[in-house]
Formats: C-alpha cells, structure tokens, sequence
C-alpha cells in the first residue's frame, strides 16, 4: 500500500513539475511575442511609442494570432509598412497592412474569428492585393498632413469603451505608433480618416 501511495505521489510530482514547466515556456514566449516596446511602468502615460504590459499583451495576442510581423525591430532594414489594427471589443480583430518594396504597392487584409476585447481567435480571412503607385503617395500625404509622426502615441482623452484603432508606420530608420480609442467617435476625425483610408484603397480593387 505504501508503494502505490509513494508511486501516486511520485506521478503527481511529475505531472506538477511538467504543467509549471510548460507554463514557464508559455510565459517565455508570450514575452518573446511582445509586438510593441515595453514600458516600465503600469500607468498608460509613459514614454511615447511604448505600453504598459498589460496592453501589450492584449494587442500582441491578436497581431500573433492575425499571423502579423513584428515591426518596431525592424528598423534600419530600407523597409516602408504601414498598418492599420482594429479591435472592437465585441467584434472580429482585422489588420491591413500596406507596404512599398521594390516599386511595388501591395496591401493584405487579414481577419480572426476572435473578438477584440476578449479571446484571439484563429486567422479566418487573408486577402493579398497590388495597388498602384500613386495609392502610396496618397497614403504618405495623407501621414504628413495628420502629422503622424508628431502625435502622442496614447491618447490624452479617458474612454471607458469602445474600439482601439492602431496605426503603425515602419519608415526606414523610423518607427511610431498611435493608438485611440474610437476616434471616429471621441474627437478624433484627422487620425480615423487617416486609418479609413486603408479601407479605402483596398476596396478600390474589388
């Protein structure tokens, strides 16, 4: 009897030292996965083009699950990428992504059947189109007279609900990011048309 209890113990140890050790990795990999910098504090009125952990966390798992490349690393790398996350609380998390890469234009759509708010989802919806080279320079007008570059990455105002519109520009040696939260809605017409835009130029392909 005693060596069934020491046996039963010894199996639940095993078992025990495997679920922290696969936690352990999970932990490692969701770090390894941070799609934005990190700040060092918990409060949102960090530096700029930075989050706190817990947002971080929150927008990466839907750009990993979205099958999205990591951009702020890439610097420095004669790269031009522009993209455009949204994730509504309810709804299905989508991404466009617009890039200019030898003479070429090319925006890809891509949607999970998570919900923004909540769970991540899997890729559902991917859509891959050409776009003409003046859809790029209609796009980089329309980053300079928003003023892209300048604007604070956090918004100033404190919404409670709605959508979190992401905008990321990866220009060669440069790299900035926006967020807000339903600026369609919440004073915020320059940044939304700017993010509509991208809709825009991929419908004008169907």
């Amino acid at each position: 009897m005693k060596q069934v209890t020491l046996l039963l113990s010894f199996g639940l140890l095993i078992i025990s030292c495997k679920i922290a050790s696969s936690e352990l990795m999970s932990e490692k990999q969701r770090k390894e996965k941070m799609y934005f910098p990190s700040s060092k504090n918990e409060s949102n009125k960090e530096a700029n083009d930075t989050l706190n952990d817990f947002v971080n966390q929150w927008y990466s798992k839907h750009l990993y699950s979205l099958k999205e490349p990591i951009l702020y690393d890439k610097t420095k790398k004669g790269l031009y990428i522009f993209r455009y996350t949204n994730l509504g609380t309810w709804s299905q998390p989508y991404s466009y992504r617009i890039e200019f890469k030898d003479s070429v234009v090319t925006i890809e759509y891509k949607r999970t059947n998570g919900q923004g708010g909540y769970t991540a989802g899997r890729l559902i919806e991917k859509q891959k189109q050409t776009l003409k080279i003046d859809t790029w320079k209609r796009l980089i007008e329309k980053v300079g007279s928003v003023r892209f570059w300048e604007m604070q990455t956090q918004d100033k105002n404190i919404i409670l609900d709605g959508e979190e519109w992401i905008l990321e520009g990866l220009y060669n040696e440069k790299y900035h990011f926006i967020t807000r939260r339903s600026p369609d809605v919440y004073d915020g017409k320059d940044y939304a048309e700017l993010c509509k835009l991208f809709i825009e130029l991929y419908n004008s392909k169907k």
